[in-house]
């Protein structure tokens, strides 16, 4: 945006009306009375313009050449800028708007650069009526409407304000487009690689964004302490690591992606992503109220009185056969009831790991040592009547399962908007950023594996299949499910990185498979239980974006 000499006008409105097109996705650098050398300057960046605008003074000198004033003292010709408009031409520079009078010897030498297309004045025009050509046609062409479209909707604008020949003898004729035939039509979507979401938008989901991947870890550190905080993370590495390691990044592709989308407000876009909220939710609710909690959701001085005629017999006498080094019992039977704290379950649990590495625990004496953790995490039986028990944490570690959740259901809407090009910006790299972070949640499986085989395994002594319950065969359905679609999408996609897409797909999640699964020890000695030091969190999520920036870079070269 070029504001040029003002002497008797007022190029504000014209500065106002542009500054809105930020709205639609325009970045503007706005150059206010500026010299040549600066105007050359900006004309000749690599990055290029797609637009050029100005508004000020101008004419057609006596040579047939179009005179600009770009400030009190200088005035130009298109000669005096001709090379650095060749550079931005060949850098994208599609149209040039001059809201200025008496515009045609402009026009004709862009026209002799081959500038693709440019609007003019063909003669002197009021003040006024300049401003509401912008108005109109900027409203129209920022709509993704075509040129000739937005230029011919302005044009009757005018002459419905304007229908006065005798103040504004044709008027609404004098805005005309000077075309180059040789060159297609573009529309104001095709200017753009994106559109951000509003200011507002953008600062919610950043807060949303950070709550959903440092809120639980801080809060953990908070309530319970450093050493707390570490312990938990190894035993719950799948909600409280992956989202440092990896989920934040698949929250920055997935609003990448959703930027390249154009009309955010389709109808059926918005009901598809209420839909993926709703099951979401529905989700949350049911994990949070199930068996199978996990320690930090117990605040410090959490407690539980329970009637012991509420278990069968045997399972009482399993807990007494508890051994001492693991929990003196007398201290939690108390005449016909059983209380259960917080500091019981992880005195009992330290206790146990530490003997469990010298396999020194029977195994009926492992069973008590399950049924009094399986009693003491179960929501409905236990804590649901109780008051004052929850922690912060709980409340953090349900809002970060509900992020994973519905950003994992949301990717089946935004690959049904992959079904037709003419939504996107640009399809191929909305196909790309959906792909990786598709990626990002793959790898979410080895972290919840290794709390199903492991950590389940330490608390309750599940093996085999004790541990589908309640969500995880749903959970591995959506996945196998995005899984298939995501390579039918991508063999139907014709893009040149086809088989590189495939193939990380398909390693991926072989390698999330094999590595949770088969070799959850791999996990445990990088990451989790036996890790000597943690040092090693703080190198994964640095190299998950470096591969993020790199893929991408080198897409963009």
């Amino acid at each position: 945006m070029i504001l040029g000499s003002d002497e008797n006008i007022s190029l504000d409105e014209d500065s106002k009306l542009l500054d809105r097109v930020r709205e639609h996705g325009a970045t503007l650098k706005s150059l206010e009375q500026p010299t040549l050398d600066e105007l050359k300057n900006v004309l000749a960046e690599p990055k290029g313009w797609n637009i050029i605008f100005y508004a000020g003074h101008s004419e057609t000198n006596d040579e047939g050449k179009g005179v600009l004033h770009l400030n009190e003292r200088e005035s130009i010709t298109i000669d005096d800028i001709k090379e650095q408009l060749e550079v931005a031409i060949q850098n994208g520079l599609y149209l040039a708007i001059f809201n200025s009078c008496d515009g045609l010897g402009i026009a004709a030498q862009l026209a002799e650069l081959r500038l693709p297309q440019s609007i003019v004045m063909k003669e002197e025009i009021d003040n006024q009526m300049a401003i509401d050509f912008l108005k109109y046609f900027l409203d129209s062409f920022s709509r993704n409407k075509s040129l000739f479209v937005s230029v011919g909707n302005a044009r009757q604008h005018l002459q419905k304000t304007y229908d006065k020949p005798e103040k504004f003898p044709g008027g609404h004729w004098l805005p005309v487009i000077v075309p180059n035939p040789a060159v297609p039509l573009a529309t104001w979507k095709e200017f753009l690689s994106e559109s951000e979401l509003s200011l507002i938008w953008r600062i919610l989901l950043i807060i949303g964004g950070i709550v959903g991947v440092l809120g639980l870890p801080l809060s953990l550190l908070y309530e319970f302490g450093w050493d707390k905080a570490i312990f938990y993370a190894k035993l719950y590495p799948h909600i409280i690591l992956y989202p440092l390691f990896m989920f934040w990044a698949a929250l920055w592709l997935v609003y990448k992606g959703f930027t390249q989308i154009i009309n955010r407000s389709a109808r059926g876009l918005q009901l598809g992503i209420l839909a993926m909220l709703a099951i979401s939710v529905v989700l949350l609710v049911i994990e949070m109220s199930g068996s199978n909690m996990f320690l930090l959701e117990l605040n410090k001085t959490a407690q539980a009185s329970i009637d012991l005629s509420t278990f069968n017999k045997n399972t009482i006498a399993d807990i007494q056969k508890i051994p001492k080094d693991i929990l003196d019992t007398q201290k939690i039977f108390q005449k016909d009831h059983i209380v259960i704290s917080k500091a019981v379950l992880e005195e009992s649990l330290s206790n146990y790991i530490a003997i469990k590495k010298d396999d020194q625990i029977p195994e009926e004496q492992a069973k008590g040592f399950h049924q009094l953790m399986e009693i003491g995490l179960d929501y409905l039986t236990t804590w649901k009547e109780q008051k004052n028990w929850s922690s912060l944490s709980r409340v953090l570690y349900g809002y970060t399962f509900w992020a994973i959740t519905f950003t994992g259901l949301s990717f089946f809407v935004l690959w049904v908007q992959n079904q037709d090009f003419r939504k996107f910006y640009n399809q191929s790299r909305y196909f790309e950023y959906l792909v990786f972070a598709q990626v990002m949640v793959v790898f979410w499986i080895p972290f919840r594996l290794y709390y199903v085989v492991k950590t389940k395994n330490i608390l309750f002594g599940y093996t085999g299949l004790q541990w589908m319950k309640p969500l995880e065969p749903f959970v591995y359905l959506v996945i196998s499910i995005l899984f298939v679609f995501t390579l039918c999408q991508t063999i139907r996609q014709q893009h040149k990185y086809r088989m590189l897409i495939i193939t990380i797909t398909i390693v991926s999640i072989g390698v999330s498979l094999w590595i949770g699964y088969g070799l959850t020890d791999i996990l445990d000695r990088t990451f989790f239980l036996n890790t000597p030091n943690i040092g090693t969190w703080i190198l994964v999520p640095i190299l998950t974006g470096l591969a993020i920036y790199l893929f991408f870079n080198y897409q963009d070269k």
